[in-house]
């Protein structure tokens, strides 16, 4: 499994509980970070699903999965990091529990805004979202894991920050019922004008 691919993951999935954490590398012993803030420069997908275990595993190409285990797609951006580092403080948590580490890119986008997302079907997935339109309106997006998330369009005009995270998480919420082989293109156009599009790896959701 790629290594960046995990580690995005783990950030996507901790950040919640880290968000009011410090940062202070004397007292901490905290690792250098590459920036505060990141610039996006490309876009991965994946899709996972929830095991017997509750853990989570990567939808490989052609594997058949079960909706009810269908975790959801991330839409994982390649980034640079930009400096400015950004000191956080959260006065409700005591100095026993403040040290905690940041990591890179923490303060999110320097200047991205997300401008639009739109996730097109190439199959026919029912008969209101035939192969080529766009299924945003069946897909919830959510920074956390743990978050119900909006409905893409509703994201988008909600959204009045510059890009937060790393990762987006779009939760889909019902199956196909027409073709089950879930194929999708997802584009992203970005505040600066820049346009990123991808495939995901195909599979049958049934």
């Amino acid at each position: 499994m790629n290594n960046k691919v995990i580690s995005i993951l783990i950030i996507f999935l901790i950040a919640p509980l880290l968000y009011m954490c410090t940062q202070n590398d004397d007292d901490c012993n905290c690792s250098p970070i590459e920036g505060s803030f990141f610039d996006i420069k490309g876009l991965d997908l994946i899709n996972t699903k929830t095991n017997p275990d509750n853990s989570n595993s990567i939808i490989s190409e052609n594997d058949v999965v079960m909706f009810n285990e269908y975790d959801g797609m991330f839409l994982n951006f390649d980034v640079t990091y930009l400096s400015n580092h950004i000191h956080q403080s959260n006065p409700f948590i005591s100095s026993a529990y403040a040290c905690s580490c940041l990591w890179s890119g923490h303060a999110g986008s320097k200047t991205e805004m997300f401008e639009s997302i739109d996730v097109v079907t190439l199959n026919d997935f029912d008969e209101s979202h035939l192969a080529n339109q766009s299924i945003n309106d069946l897909l919830k997006a959510s920074y956390y894991a743990s978050d119900e998330g909006l409905f893409i369009e509703e994201f988008i005009e909600n959204d009045t920050l510059n890009v937060q995270g790393q990762s987006l998480k779009l939760s889909l919420i019902r199956k196909p019922v027409i073709d089950s082989n879930f194929k999708v293109k997802v584009t992203i156009k970005l505040s600066n004008g820049e346009i990123y599009e991808q495939l995901n790896k195909p599979f049958i959701l049934q």
